[in-house]
């Protein structure tokens, strides 16, 4: 499936841009005080796909974005092997996005758990 970019866009850019959400994202979560939190790995999993969301998918007009949605959302299933796997270092995603809306309607709070919020 193949989605309509409305700016033309680098894959590197959208890696570097990918990894620079996860960055300022992240930054505030693993400190100190976090670092042994039973919940970091949720908040790092979580916020690696919200960053994955607001770049790879945020240059592509409103088809690619429901497509993007779906795309993502099979993964997290994994039932399609035709698809990318998670890897199973990370394990299962104990807080995947609602099921309800688009994935872009959602930010990750890394409180606790974490939740997604609308």
């Amino acid at each position: 499936t193949t989605c309509k970019e409305l700016v033309k866009t680098s894959s590197i850019n959208l890696v570097r841009s990918l990894m620079y959400f996860y960055d300022i994202l992240m930054s505030k979560h693993a400190n100190e005080d976090n670092r042994s939190s039973k919940y970091l790995k949720n908040w790092m999993v979580s916020i690696f796909f919200f960053s994955l969301t607001w770049s790879v998918g945020a240059t592509t007009d409103s088809d690619g974005m429901e497509k993007f949605d779906a795309y993502l959302r099979e993964i997290f299933e994994g039932k399609n092997k035709d698809l990318p796997q998670i890897p199973s270092e990370v394990g299962k995603i104990d807080v995947p996005f609602p099921d309800t809306g688009q994935v872009y309607h959602y930010m990750f709070e890394a409180k606790n758990r974490g939740r997604w919020v609308h």
